[in-house]
């Protein structure tokens, strides 16, 4: 079951102006999904590394540019807080196929955005992806089904046009969501990774990933992928936590 954007509501608000590192939540058996309006992100730009303040510039295009500051400013100020360090002074590397990670810390960590919504998702220690799209329209769609899906997922769309829609994109973000936590991205085959959305659980060879679907807000879907499980997603005592940023 695809868990409401109230989620939010319902759980947890760090204040920035009142938060110090010891406000942290625990991450024990806990993966922390946080999310940020991208319209309302109150961004510091002095907290982005030099390299970031650059690429920044090359930005023409404003909504594109506000969006990687958000986004950046975001990751920043989230991993400063779980790891007790200045933002600014953090330091990532990339994978191969371009995840990026946190120089020597544990803590796992992915983000994700579309439309107005950005999303982090956060874990001590287990690889991690999140997806989140927007339920649009979309060109083509039946060429994408027939890339993405296999046989079994295709024979779930209904007819309809928008259910048809949303549908694909709740398999496009379970799928998406797990090969952001390999760090394969789409090199990987997406008919490889097959999802039994009614259970909400990836089935053989991927079924020892956690899956957990949810909706960042009203015409949104999204999905958390964590892995490796040591235990049957059916028993795990894995759970996630909502979390909001304010600047209060």
């Amino acid at each position: 079951m695809m868990i409401p954007s109230t989620a939010w509501q319902q759980q947890g608000v760090l204040s920035l102006a009142k938060a110090d590192c010891s406000d942290s939540p625990s991450l024990e058996q806990r993966i922390h999904l946080w999310r940020l309006s991208i319209a309302g992100a109150p961004i510091d730009l002095d907290l982005l590394s030099a390299a970031e303040r650059s690429h920044l510039e090359t930005l023409r295009l404003p909504q594109v540019a506000q969006r990687y500051a958000a986004s950046r400013w975001f990751q920043r100020v989230l991993l400063g807080h779980y790891v007790s360090q200045a933002p600014a002074a953090l330091q990532f590397m990339t994978g191969s196929h371009g995840k990026p990670y946190l120089i020597d810390q544990a803590v796992q960590f992915n983000l994700s955005h579309s439309g107005d919504w950005l999303v982090m998702a956060v874990s001590a220690a287990q690889a991690i992806g999140v997806d989140i799209e927007q339920v649009r329209a979309i060109s083509r769609l039946d060429g994408l089904v027939r890339r993405c899906l296999t046989e079994a997922e295709c024979k779930t769309l209904p007819a309809d046009a928008h259910q048809r829609t949303g549908i694909f994109l709740r398999y496009w973000t379970c799928k998406e969501a797990y090969l952001k936590a390999t760090g394969t991205g789409l090199s990987h085959p997406m008919p490889q990774v097959p999802v039994a959305l009614g259970a909400e659980r990836f089935l053989p060879p991927c079924d020892r990933t956690f899956l957990h679907c949810f909706s960042p807000g009203a015409g949104y879907v999204g999905a958390i992928a964590a892995l490796p499980l040591a235990e049957p997603p059916g028993n795990s005592s894995l759970k996630v936590e909502y979390y909001e940023l304010s600047s209060r």
